[in-house]
């Protein structure tokens, strides 16, 4: 399974095997001209964080009241691929969904 997450900032993460790439925007690419996401990484997710993460993006998939058709300023994009299957989902800007992914993501 790989999951691709693009946080409300634009700043990307991947995760493919337990391991996570975090591709964060530049000051040169944000919409301010002021905000960093930081420097790239990479790290293994322990079971643990593999299991917090999977249930994060089910909630956000299960509650389809926050699903966007278009992707706006503030919002976030998940894509999950798993056996030749890609589902995408847009999440509303603010929900408590996205506030739940990206707060695990960051702590990471």
């Amino acid at each position: 399974m790989t999951i691709n997450y693009a946080d409300k900032f634009g700043n990307s993460y991947r995760i493919v095997d337990a391991q996570l790439t975090y591709s964060p925007i530049s000051e040169l690419q944000s919409s301010s001209g002021t905000y960093s996401g930081g420097e790239p990484k990479k790290l293994e997710l322990t079971e643990e964080q593999m299991a917090e993460l999977e249930l994060l993006f089910k909630k956000a998939i299960k509650n389809e009241r926050i699903h966007v058709t278009q992707r706006k300023m503030g919002s976030s994009r998940m894509s999950i691929s798993n056996e030749g299957k890609v589902e995408t989902y847009i999440i509303r800007y603010n929900c408590a969904e996205q506030k739940a992914i990206e707060s695990f993501l960051i702590s990471l």
